[in-house]
């Protein structure tokens, strides 16, 4: 569970930022009183004179005169939900941690929803799209925020939303994403994540998201977080890990129940994807949705790695209905060999099986379009299972 290491007031005086919509101040949270956040002005009290539609820019920090914490909108006061703020950074430090929106109470329920941080560049640690927090009885919900990285240098996790109830109130995390281009990061990465004490933690419809050729060598991903102590439902489903790219190296892997891979147009028969020096935990019947880049021939007999786990080991399994199916107009099958997740390549699929999948989209086999037959396939090597 991420406990905010939030900073607490010292004699540092407060000083003005480069937005002119945004200062540093102190701001009252429900225990106490933080210190030097950058938040939009007006929040010293525990609420921004607006909770919605915020935007609060970082482009330099002066050394010395570093943000502890940046806020797109903070409520730490009543009900209100916090909607629609944004974070953008594009240089500078952060000392601590970044939040499109926080929305924290010590009795009552919590929202945070459509909030986003973008980050260009700059050196952080924790970051979180949007996060909604409720100490007592109430229910957390963060729904629909976002964390997308084009650079930058991470020493902590990155949430894309989060919802800590830490008493018998419920945690829902839905529909958030981390959309990663670049970066560099030595921490967890979660689409959503969802901390209860003894009420349910669900996390579902999360995502992350990954192009380009981002370091990830120490970073967990998962794609839906979840945790309590109690009896409550835990919860992690239809979280997505999306894939655009080829070559990159991961810590560990799990809380995702669907791939979506696009093989880059470049990519050599032979080569892997995505390599998990850790574990890496696919799930109970994972559902793999495949594609192709302009640009990529694919050719009978080539196979991809999709996932291999280096050291650790490779858990789960590949939904039946997702083992086999069409892929630039050859049929495919997805089959663990040891601790790698292998796609081959088969031979050349029916006519109107391409026609369905036409422009590089795969579907599960066995499907079969309206009013055309049944397409059997046969695998083009021997699967094995967990």
């Amino acid at each position: 569970m991420h406990a905010p290491t939030l900073a607490r007031k010292t004699d540092r005086p407060l000083q003005r930022a480069t937005d002119a919509d945004a200062a540093l101040q102190s701001v009252s949270d429900p225990y106490g009183l933080l210190d030097n956040c950058l938040a939009p002005s007006g929040s010293a009290g525990g609420k921004s004179p607006s909770v919605t539609n915020n935007s609060v820019m970082l482009t330099n920090t002066p050394a010395g005169a570093e943000p502890d914490l940046v806020f797109g909108a903070v409520n730490f006061s009543d009900a209100h939900a916090v909607c629609g703020n944004q974070v953008s950074m594009t240089g500078g430090t952060v000392r601590d941690e970044v939040y499109g929106a926080f929305h924290w109470l010590i009795n009552g329920d919590t929202l945070v929803d459509n909030n986003s941080v973008t980050i260009g560049g700059g050196m952080l640690k924790f970051v979180a799209g949007g996060m909604a927090r409720s100490d007592n009885a109430g229910h957390a919900t963060a729904a629909g925020n976002s964390v997308i990285v084009s650079g930058g240098t991470f020493d902590n996790s990155i949430v894309g939303g989060e919802a800590d109830s830490d008493c018998e109130g419920n945690a829902i995390a839905s529909g958030n994403a981390v959309v990663i281009h670049g970066g560099t990061f030595r921490g967890s990465i979660y689409g959503g994540c969802a901390w209860s004490y003894s009420g349910s933690a669900v996390a579902s419809n999360n995502a992350v998201k990954i192009s380009g050729a981002p370091n990830l060598a120490s970073a967990w991903l998962c794609g839906g977080g979840i945790q309590h102590g109690g009896s409550g439902a835990r919860v992690s489903a239809n979280n997505t890990l999306q894939m655009s790219c080829a070559g990159l190296t991961v810590f560990g892997l799990s809380g995702f129940q669907m791939f979506n891979f696009r093989l880059p147009a470049h990519l050599a028969a032979g080569a892997t994807v995505l390599t998990v020096t850790n574990t890496a935990d696919i799930g109970k019947d994972a559902v793999f949705g495949m594609s192709v880049s302009p640009g990529l021939a694919l050719r009978t007999g080539d196979a991809f790695t999709l996932i291999e786990a280096g050291a650790g080991a490779l858990i789960g399994n590949v939904a039946a209905a997702a083992r086999f199916g069409t892929l630039g107009g050859y049929c495919y099958a997805i089959g663990q060999d040891g601790n790698k997740l292998v796609l081959k390549i088969g031979a050349p699929a029916a006519a109107d099986a391409w026609q369905r999948g036409k422009g590089g989209e795969g579907w599960a086999a066995g499907v079969p379009a309206p009013g055309k037959p049944r397409i059997k396939t046969t695998p083009p090597f021997p699967l094995q299972h967990p």
